[in-house]
C-alpha cells in the first residue's frame, strides 16, 4: 500500500504518525514540484488527508482521497477556470490527489469546508491574543503553544497595523488560516478584527471572515476630562447628558451610590462621588452612543453567523477607573448590547517586546478588581 493510500484514514482530523507525517510530506513534494514542504501539516479526515508546501513563496495545497469525493473536499476541485480554484489532478496508486494554488480563493474554500480553519468565537475560555505582524509568524505561535490550554486568537490585527504593514483584512486572514495548516494546529483558533473605529473598517472586516469585534471608542472620547476642574464642571456633564435618550436617569442611579463587588482577594466597594460621576460622564458619556451604533452595524453585517464583541477604551492617556468600567458595562447592558470583553487602560505601562513598567503589586490589585466587575455582569 502506497503512503498516499495508507493515509486515507476514516473519522475525524487526526496527526498522522510521525514518520508517516513525514514520508506523505516529502512524497508529495516530489509529486507537486514544491521546494519546501511541512511534515507537521500532514493530516488525515474523513477518508483524505491534506499537506501543505511551498513552491518559493507560492503556497500550495495538496489533498488527496480514494474512490467517491469526500463531501468536504468536493468544494476544492480545481478547475482551472476564471473565479474557480487553480490546480491539478493526478493520480496515484488509486488515490486521487488535488495539488492546488494556496491563493486567496483557495484559503477561503478551506476556511469554510475544514472546522478547524474556520475561525471561532473565543466565549470565557482563557485565551492569548498572538497578532502576527508579518503573516509569517502564525506557525511559531502555534509550535508555541504546545501542551497549553489558552485558545489562540491567530488572526488579531488593527486597521491601523494592517496600514503601516500595507496588509488588507482578508491578507491576514489568509496567512493566519496557512499559517494553522502548515502548523498542524486543529483545536480551533480565534479571529479579532482589533480597533476598529468606522462602519467602514467593520464591512471590511466582516467580510474577511473576522468573528471577533473590537470596537474603539478613541476618537469620541473626552480623554481631558480626568484632573480638569472645568472638565468635571456640572455644566459639562449635563451637556453630555443632555445628548442621549435615557441619560436623564444616569445622575439617578450613579451619583453618590455605592456598588459592592467580591473579589477574589476580599470584598471592595466602587463609589461615585459627585466629582467621580461627572469625570465618569463627560469621558465615557458619548461613548455609550458610539459602541452602540457600532454593535448594530456588526449584527446587521454578521447575520446569523457566530461574532462577539469587545469594547476597548485602553488607548487613553488616563487609567481606567472601577467607575469608569462600572458605567460603561451597565449602560451597553441597559441598551441591549453584549459584549465579551472590556479592555480598560490599566496603570503601568505595556510596551511590545516589553516587560510591563510600573507597580507590579497594584497592577496586580487593579486587574483583580476589574476582573470582578467583569464577572458581575456576565
Amino acid at each position: 500500500m502506497t503512503i498516499f493510500k495508507a493515509a486515507c484514514r476514516s473519522g475525524g482530523v487526526k496527526a498522522l504518525a510521525l514518520a508517516s507525517q513525514k514520508a506523505l510530506a516529502y512524497a508529495v513534494k516530489d509529486l507537486a514540484g514544491w521546494d519546501r514542504i511541512y511534515p507537521e501539516s500532514a493530516l488525515s479526515y474523513q477518508k483524505g488527508w491534506i499537506v501543505a508546501g511551498r513552491r518559493g513563496r507560492a503556497r500550495g495545497v495538496a489533498i488527496g482521497f480514494t474512490g467517491r469525493v469526500p463531501a468536504w473536499a468536493a468544494p476544492l476541485a480545481p478547475r482551472n477556470a476564471k473565479g474557480s480554484l487553480a490546480g491539478v489532478s493526478k493520480q496515484e496508486g488509486g488515490v486521487t490527489i488535488w495539488i492546488l494554488n494556496g491563493d486567496h480563493a483557495t484559503l477561503a474554500v478551506l476556511r469554510w469546508a475544514l472546522p478547524w480553519l474556520t475561525p471561532a468565537e473565543t466565549g470565557k475560555r482563557p485565551s492569548i491574543g498572538m497578532g502576527d505582524r508579518t503573516g509569517l509568524a502564525t506557525p511559531g505561535h502555534v509550535a508555541s503553544l504546545n501542551g497549553s490550554k489558552l485558545f489562540p486568537v491567530f488572526a488579531q490585527q488593527s486597521v491601523r497595523e494592517m496600514t503601516r504593514t500595507q496588509r488588507s483584512p482578508h491578507e491576514v486572514m489568509d496567512d493566519a488560516v496557512f499559517g494553522v495548516l502548515q502548523g498542524g494546529h486543529t483545536s480551533g483558533f480565534g479571529a479579532d478584527a482589533d480597533h476598529l473605529k468606522t462602519i467602514e473598517d467593520i464591512d471590511r472586516m466582516a467580510e474577511a471572515g473576522f468573528v471577533m469585534f473590537t470596537l474603539d471608542a478613541t476618537d469620541v472620547i473626552d480623554a481631558t476630562a480626568a484632573g480638569q476642574r472645568d472638565m468635571g464642571s456640572t455644566k459639562n456633564c449635563r451637556g453630555v447628558i443632555a445628548e442621549f435618550p435615557g441619560a436623564s436617569q444616569w445622575e439617578k442611579r450613579y451619583a453618590g451610590k455605592t456598588f459592592r463587588f467580591a473579589g477574589k482577594n476580599g470584598p471592595f466597594t466602587v463609589t461615585f462621588d459627585p466629582r467621580a460621576f461627572q469625570e465618569t460622564v463627560v469621558k465615557f458619556g458619548r461613548v455609550i452612543a458610539h459602541f452602540v451604533k457600532l454593535t448594530a452595524r456588526v449584527e446587521e453585517q454578521m447575520g446569523d453567523k457566530p461574532f462577539e464583541i469587545e469594547v476597548s477604551v485602553d488607548e487613553l492617556p488616563t487609567v481606567t477607573t472601577l467607575g469608569d468600567h462600572l458605567f460603561i458595562v451597565r449602560e451597553l447592558k441597559e441598551r441591549g448590547v453584549t459584549i465579551n470583553g472590556f479592555a480598560p487602560r490599566f496603570i503601568g505601562e505595556f510596551e511590545k517586546g516589553v516587560d510591563y513598567q510600573g507597580d507590579v503589586a497594584g497592577f496586580e490589585r487593579s486587574v483583580e478588581r476589574h476582573a470582578a466587575i467583569a464577572r458581575a455582569h456576565g
